[in-house]
């Protein structure tokens, strides 16, 4: 396969097409785009009205609804089940796969264990 995206799901992986892949692995990259955004949708804050829709919307697809979702689950080359399953239980921890800055406690480190010397180090922007 050329160049090609991949992600984990649960240890599913998911390939987002390149320019090697026939008309059905785009098909099926479209899809699994469908069912990813329900999942970014099902674990959005935002605090903006349509944004709230949406992740109302994102989690009644997720967790009830049977014939679109199977349909799309099937598109997508992904089991249903497995696929609801593994969505159910990240919805449980409250979506907690995102890394969210704002839960993520400072570092505090030790000054007596750096040297005088570290300390007085002064850190610079260096360019790749």
């Amino acid at each position: 396969m050329g160049d090609s995206r991949r992600i984990a799901f649960h240890n599913q992986e998911i390939i987002w097409g390149s320019k090697d892949d026939s008309g059905e692995a785009k098909m099926q990259a479209l899809w699994r785009s469908v069912i990813m955004q329900a999942l970014i949708d099902a674990a959005s804050n935002s605090k903006k009205r349509i944004d709230k829709l949406n992740r109302a919307r994102a989690i009644e697809w997720l967790k009830y609804s049977d014939e679109d979702f199977i349909e799309v689950c099937t598109l997508a080359n992904m089991d249903p089940d497995y696929v609801r399953y593994n969505a159910q239980k990240a919805m449980d921890r409250g979506c907690k796969w995102r890394n969210d800055l704002r839960t993520i406690s400072p570092i505090t480190i030790d000054k007596s264990i750096i040297s005088k010397k570290q300390r007085n180090i002064k850190t610079t922007n260096v360019r790749t």
